[in-house]
Order: C-alpha cells, then structure tokens, then sequence
C-alpha cells in the first residue's frame, strides 16, 4: 500500500524545491544564452566565490558576502559596459579572473572550510532544521 504524501514530509518539500529550482535555472540559463551573457553569468559566480571565502576566512556570514560581492559585480560591469561597450568583455574577464584568485587564496589562508563546502556546503553536516 502507499504513504499518504503531504508537504509536512521533508522528502516531499526537497522534491518540489528541486524541480523549481531547475525550471527557473533552465528559463534563466536560456534568457542568458539569448542575452549573450554567459560569460558575465559565469564571472558574477566566480565573485560569489570570492565573497564567499573571504567571509568563511572572516567567520562571517557567507551567503550574504557571497552575494553582495556578485551583485557589485555585476552592477559595476553592468555600468561601464552602458558607457563603454567594447571594455565589457575585459572587465567581465577581470572579474572572473580576481574573482577566482582571490576565492583561492582565501580559502588556503586559514578558512575553516574547503572550496567546495563554501560553494555547496557538507551533505554530512546536513539536518531537518
């Protein structure tokens, strides 16, 4: 006989999460091939990176660092590339660049965690929170 299947069960609530988040990042993916941007998306996670281990290094908040530090970068790309167009494409490689550098750099010089787990956390240390 089959489980009576309600939202109250964790398993249920992970499923639904799962398949919105990969519509949504399937329609987003798809405006950001048609917007040829793929390389300022690829750029703004880099940035996120770096945010990241930097705040995990300053026993910080990460999410939030993470974040912010993708938006700025974002903003400011997005801004010299209204004034400037041809510089975009430098300044996005710039970005992505540093963003790289500085994430594994910081995540060598005394973080707490790996790379990894600042990007995608530990399944180990997961709970029903």
């Amino acid at each position: 006989m089959l489980a009576r299947v309600t939202l109250d069960d964790p398993s249920v609530r992970l499923a639904l999460f799962a398949i919105a988040t990969g519509v949504l990042s399937g329609a987003l993916g798809s405006w950001i091939v048609v917007r040829r941007q793929a390389f300022l998306a690829h750029a703004s996670g880099a940035t996120a990176f770096a945010g990241g281990s930097v705040a995990a290094t300053l026993s910080i908040a990460v999410l939030p660092a993470a974040l912010a530090t993708s938006a700025l970068v974002a903003a400011l790309t997005g801004r010299l590339a209204f004034r400037r167009p041809e510089t975009a494409q430098v300044a996005t490689g710039l970005a992505l660049a540093c963003g790289l550098a500085i994430g594994v750099v910081a995540t060598r010089s005394g973080a707490p965690q790996t790379g990894t787990s600042v990007l995608l956390g530990s399944t180990l240390l997961a709970t029903n929170a």
